[in-house]
């Protein structure tokens, strides 16, 4: 049976669910906001552009950090979308990311979520806690950081 791990981290933005979705979804900018990620390549244009269908590179600053490739699987705009990974990360059997934004009285809530399934017995897993730890800080500085570009 495959190990499921969840991560989740959200912030209070103050500013409109609509301009920080434009931030979000625009993943060739990743890196603006994501210190871990070294560059975003679109490799399959969706519908819209960055939308359900589209295919992204992913290439990333930590060393033993593998490269991925993810599909846009749902897209609500200005709500958020869903992406899953194709390829790239040994020992996954599956990962689900997902991008939520809620409006609020002084803006919105975005909240970063991801469900990680490791395959069983593969060497992946073992490091499997110390992978969880090391992005869900990841996670934690990206929407600190989002927070600070979409406020200003």
């Amino acid at each position: 049976m495959a190990k499921q791990v969840h991560l989740q981290h959200s912030v209070e933005i103050n500013a409109p669910a609509a301009a920080v979705f434009a931030l979000v979804s625009d993943h060739e900018n990743t890196p603006n906001f994501v210190d871990a990620v070294k560059q975003v390549t679109l490799l399959r244009e969706g519908q819209p552009r960055n939308g359900l269908g589209a295919i992204r590179d992913v290439r990333f600053r930590p060393l033993l950090w593998q490269g991925v490739q993810e599909e846009i699987v749902f897209w609500d705009a200005p709500h958020g979308y869903h992406y899953r990974i194709l390829s790239g990360f040994a020992g996954l059997a599956q990962h689900l990311g997902q991008w939520r934004i809620d409006v609020t009285a002084s803006g919105c809530r975005v909240t970063w979520d991801i469900v990680v399934d490791y395959r069983p017995n593969h060497p992946a897993a073992l490091l499997a806690g110390v992978f969880d730890k090391a992005f869900t800080a990841v996670m934690q500085q990206a929407l600190a950081k989002l927070k600070v570009l979409a406020e200003s």
